[in-house]
């Protein structure tokens, strides 16, 4: 039996975001989030093995989390996402949700509703 952990919702700044060929072989967006006292990454895997192609390829699902990403910030670029101001809900190991402050509509990103969504367990 998996033993939930406590969420906490805080407010964060985004300190970086980029999409990254991670160690030469994942791509990944990465976005740093500073909370009073700490911070916290997030880097949602874009792309996934091909055995047909031996290579690993980009996916609908990546393209569907960075527009859904882009947003939830309220932006054309992703590189404009650095420095905007959001609720997250995090635990000390995993992001579960970011939300717009709200100022012009509260936008959402829920990564278990995203996974649900695509058929992707997130266990």
């Amino acid at each position: 039996m998996s033993q939930r952990r406590e969420m906490t919702r805080e407010i964060a700044k985004v300190e970086c975001a980029d999409i990254e060929h991670q160690r030469g072989t994942m791509l990944v967006a990465s976005i740093s989030f500073e909370y009073e006292g700490g911070g916290q990454g997030f880097c949602p895997v874009l792309d996934e093995y091909d055995k047909a192609k031996e290579r690993r390829v980009g996916t609908a699902f990546a393209a569907d989390v960075i527009k859904r990403l882009m947003d939830v910030f309220g932006v054309e670029s992703f590189s404009d996402i650095r420095g905007k101001i959001v609720w997250v809900t995090h635990d000390h190991c995993n992001i579960a949700r970011i939300e717009s402050m709200g100022w012009d509509g509260r936008r959402v990103f829920d990564l278990r509703e995203v996974m649900d969504e695509w058929g992707i367990g997130t266990d």
